[in-house]
């Protein structure tokens, strides 16, 4: 059991916003958001088969947190610029906040599917 939540605070510690923003604004693609998509997904698979709903939020707080400071370390002068009129920081806020949303609606469903 140990295990499994060792590897859900690794997925955790991955910056997904950050990567997502940092594809958008380096490389002009929106392929790096389906990277955050997939990790918001895996982190709700991992912890609805077991039922650790905290475990979930720790992990995307985690995430979250990781995704802050890599914008905060390594975005670029035309950063700011790119996602008018909202900050880097403001983008990994919404982007967590819209995941957060859509993880909850999928658990109420999942849970609804359960029963």
């Amino acid at each position: 059991m140990k295990g499994y939540y060792a590897l859900i605070t690794v997925l955790g510690c991955v910056p997904y916003a950050f990567l997502a923003l940092w594809g958008d604004a380096q490389r002009g693609t929106l392929g790096l958001y389906a990277l955050f998509l997939a990790g918001m997904a895996a982190l709700l698979l991992l912890c609805r088969g077991k039922d650790a709903f905290l475990a979930m939020l720790g992990a995307d707080t985690l995430s979250c947190l990781t995704s802050c400071l890599c914008v905060l370390l390594f975005q670029r002068e035309g950063w700011s610029g790119h996602f008018q009129p909202m900050t880097p920081l403001s983008m990994v806020f919404s982007l967590f906040l819209l995941a957060l949303l859509l993880q909850l609606v999928a658990w109420r469903a999942i849970g609804r599917k359960r029963r």
